[in-house]
């Protein structure tokens, strides 16, 4: 479906490349620059959104191109809007790369990038939207009567996954073949009445480890919809059941979120890391080795470990790009965050089987990462 999309994406691109911006470049740090300049010099937000459109480059180029058009639409809206509107808008933007969050590669980030840019100028574009207030969930929670309508209502990361669900859901029903739509409906309500089991559900309130259960459950499901490739007859019949494991995507769990507690979150860092499953399992990872290490190493290079790790985690918030999409963290900021755990990971891993003479150097070492190119 992802690829489906983003062909259809591109050739609809190109040709409005042809039409409204005939300059554009692909490729390169000459042409990255001059469609920057394309960006920036547009007089309005629709003008850099449809150059944004048109000069797309399907790859993680996109992520520095959408902020332009971004921020031009903003000027439209963003200081005019009620706190509960801007409030929704953060939230459309967050869930623009939280629908991507299990897809690995350059364009799953570009498809974020240019879903922000389009929720920004639906907001610019659409003055009714000024009066929105942030979602719950995919439905009325006001109507919830089963536990799993309850659970979903109750914790706002989990009403999250149900909005990108849901919204996948609807988009690859509509796009599906008439004859085909009956299997999908099965196949959906098939897995929705397997989640009680599977994630230990029976009445609400639900427990932390049945709603982490539920939130992978969840994830894993829209990821394989968004991601779906291949004729629709097989994704449906398929890949869609009976509800294998993507390889691009982890099993799902009930074990923590992260190391700390994700509904408290409240740094850049942390946000992140609870955002992306892939970013909260290598922090569970982190965490757990550092007291295994703890446990080998003489207490003076305990004290050592413990402040090497604070002022790593110091050093990751410096280094990561935080700037904000209205409100959201960089895009860049999950390759960044998983680039540098898998480095602190291999470096504990290795100081703790060093001489005990070496380990504070070499837990405190910093260990950065080469400049992100696009």
């Amino acid at each position: 479906m992802r690829a489906l999309l983003l062909s259809t994406f591109l050739l609809t691109a190109s040709i409005a490349n042809a039409q409204a911006a005939p300059n554009c470049d692909f490729g390169g740090d000459t042409n990255f620059e001059h469609t920057v300049k394309l960006l920036e010099s547009a007089p309005s937000c629709k003008q850099a959104n449809t150059i944004l459109h048109a000069c797309m480059w399907g790859s993680s180029a996109d992520t520095a191109f959408a902020p332009i058009a971004v921020a031009k639409c903003e000027k439209v809206f963003l200081k005019k809007l009620p706190q509960p509107a801007e409030e929704r808008y953060i939230e459309e933007m967050q869930l623009c790369p939280y629908g991507e969050s299990r897809q690995d590669g350059t364009m799953p980030m570009s498809a974020a990038a240019i879903c922000q840019a389009n929720v920004a100028e639906d907001f610019a574009d659409h003055p009714d939207k000024w009066k929105s207030k942030p979602l719950r969930a995919s439905f009325d929670c006001s109507l919830a009567k089963t536990p799993l309508e309850t659970t979903i209502c109750s914790n706002i990361s989990l009403g999250h996954a149900d909005i990108v669900l849901s919204r996948n859901y609807n988009g690859f029903l509509k796009n599906a073949d008439p004859s085909q739509r009956p299997a999908l409906i099965a196949s959906e309500r098939a897995w929705l009445n397997s989640l009680p089991a599977k994630c230990n559900l029976s009445t609400a309130p639900a427990s932390p480890k049945t709603i982490n259960c539920l939130r992978n459950e969840f994830e894993l499901r829209f990821t394989l919809l968004d991601a779906c490739g291949g004729p629709m007859e097989d994704c449906v019949n398929g890949v869609l059941h009976p509800d294998p494991r993507d390889a691009n995507t982890s099993e799902a769990s009930d074990a923590p979120r992260a190391s700390f507690d994700c509904e408290k979150s409240t740094s850049p860092l942390e946000l992140t890391v609870c955002a992306y499953a892939n970013l909260g399992e290598a922090d569970n990872k982190l965490a757990a080795l550092i007291e295994d290490a703890k446990r080998i190493i003489p207490p003076r290079q305990q004290k050592a470990l413990d402040g090497s790790q604070n002022n790593w985690l110091k050093f990751v918030n410096s280094t990561c790009p935080w700037g904000a999409i209205g409100g959201v963290p960089s895009i860049y900021a999950r390759g960044c965050v998983e680039m540098l755990y898998e480095k602190r990971i291999a470096q504990v891993q290795r100081c703790a089987r060093q001489p005990v003479v070496d380990q504070a150097a070499c837990f405190s070492r910093l260990e950065g990462i080469s400049k992100t190119t696009h």
